[in-house]
């Protein structure tokens, strides 16, 4: 049940964000949660994050912070 409700809170942020800003920002920064996901696996799981896996994070997070120089 909490994860149907977070599911939906989530749904309705990135919906609100299409509403309110360009779909190319929100989109991008809407892949952040590759991020989230190594950082999870490698804390929480004890992975071992490979080097295509951590370079794809910080390609990741260095468009993002390009995006907000850009606005």
């Amino acid at each position: 049940l909490r994860a149907a409700a977070i599911s939906l809170v989530g749904y309705s942020l990135i919906l609100e964000a299409l509403r309110t800003a360009q779909a190319s920002y929100v989109v991008a920064v809407r892949q952040t949660s590759v991020l989230f996901a190594v950082a999870l696996g490698a804390l929480w799981l004890g992975e071992q994050p490979g080097r295509a896996r951590i370079l794809g994070a910080c390609i990741i997070a260095a468009g993002v912070v390009l995006l907000g120089f850009a606005q």
